[in-house]
C-alpha cells in the first residue's frame, strides 16, 4: 500500500463526515435588506475556530471590505457579520460568493515542528520512521503520513493532547474511500487524523479533551487490519499543510511507509 494512496483521501475527509460525529463550520449565509444592503454572515457551533477565505463575483454592487479576504471564525451561539454588499435600488445585480474553510487559525507564520508526538499505540515496540512523499508538482504539497501496522482491536491512543473535532464509526471495513476516523485539534493550531479505526470503536465524544496517551478508539477489527494511518495538518496558504512529525523514542510504535 502506498503512503500517498491514503493521503489522497484525507483532503476529502469532509464528504465521508456523518452528521451525528461531526462539529464545523455550519454555514455562511446572507440577508437582503432590499434596501440596498446584503448583509453577509457565519456562524460556527464547533469547539475550535475555522479559517474562511470569503470570495465573491459581484455585478453592481461593491464590498465594504476588499475580496478576497481571509477571517478567522471563533465558536459561537450569535452569527458573525463578515461583511456588506451594496447596491443601488432599481438597478440589476447580482451576486455569488464562496468560502473554502480550514479548520483553526491560519497565520502565514511556518508551523512549529518541534514537538513529540507519543506513539498512538503501545502494541508493538517496532518502529520504522516513514520517509515523506515528493512534493507533486500540482499541488506542491509534501505528504507526511505514517503507517502502524497493529493486530486487530488494539488500543488507538492519543499522540498529543487537543479537542475531538469529529469522528466516523460506521464503517465496517476500512477501505480508500470509505474509513473510520477520528480528528484531534491541537493547542497550537495544528490537528490530527487518525484513519482506520475499527467500526463502533471511538470511545471519546465530539467537543472532549483527551490527554495524551488516553484511549480513543481501537484498531482495525478484521483479520488482516489495515494500517492506522496518522496523519498532522497546519493550516496553509490555499489549503492544510501536511507535517512531519517527530516521535518520543521511550515509546516506539510499528510504523512503515
Amino acid at each position: 500500500m502506498r503512503a500517498t494512496g491514503w493521503i489522497a483521501v484525507v483532503a476529502a475527509l469532509s464528504s465521508h463526515r456523518p452528521a451525528q460525529a461531526q462539529a464545523q463550520l455550519a454555514n455562511v449565509y446572507h440577508v437582503d435588506n432590499h434596501q440596498g444592503v446584503v448583509f453577509l454572515y457565519a456562524e460556527n457551533h464547533a469547539f475550535v475556530p475555522y479559517t474562511i477565505t470569503l470570495k465573491a463575483r459581484l455585478v453592481n454592487m461593491q464590498s465594504t471590505d476588499a475580496l478576497p479576504m481571509r477571517l478567522v471564525v471563533f465558536p459561537a451561539k450569535q452569527p458573525q457579520l463578515l461583511t456588506t454588499f451594496t447596491y443601488t435600488p432599481g438597478l440589476a445585480y447580482s451576486y455569488h460568493y464562496d468560502y473554502p474553510a480550514q479548520l483553526g487559525i491560519y497565520t502565514s507564520r511556518p508551523p512549529d515542528t518541534t514537538y513529540v508526538y507519543r506513539f498512538p499505540s503501545d502494541s508493538v515496540q517496532v518502529f520504522r520512521p516513514t520517509p515523506s512523499v515528493p512534493k507533486s508538482k500540482r499541488t506542491n504539497i509534501t505528504h507526511h503520513d505514517y503507517l502502524f501496522d497493529l493486530p486487530a482491536r488494539m488500543p488507538v491512543l492519543a499522540a498529543r493532547n487537543g479537542i475531538v473535532v469529529n469522528y466516523r464509526e460506521d464503517c465496517r471495513k476500512n477501505t480508500r474511500s470509505a474509513f473510520n476516523f477520528i480528528t484531534v485539534f491541537h493547542e497550537d493550531g495544528s490537528y490530527a487524523s487518525y484513519l482506520n479505526i475499527a467500526p463502533s470503536s471511538v470511545g471519546v465524544s465530539i467537543g472532549q479533551y483527551v490527554n495524551k496517551g488516553q484511549r480513543i478508539a481501537t484498531s482495525d477489527a478484521r483479520a488482516k487490519p489495515a494500517p492506522l494511518v496518522f496523519v498532522v495538518n497546519y493550516p496553509g496558504e490555499a489549503a492544510a499543510l501536511e507535517l512531519p512529525v517527530r516521535f518520543a523514542r521511550g515509546n516506539q510504535g510499528p510504523a512503515r511507509p
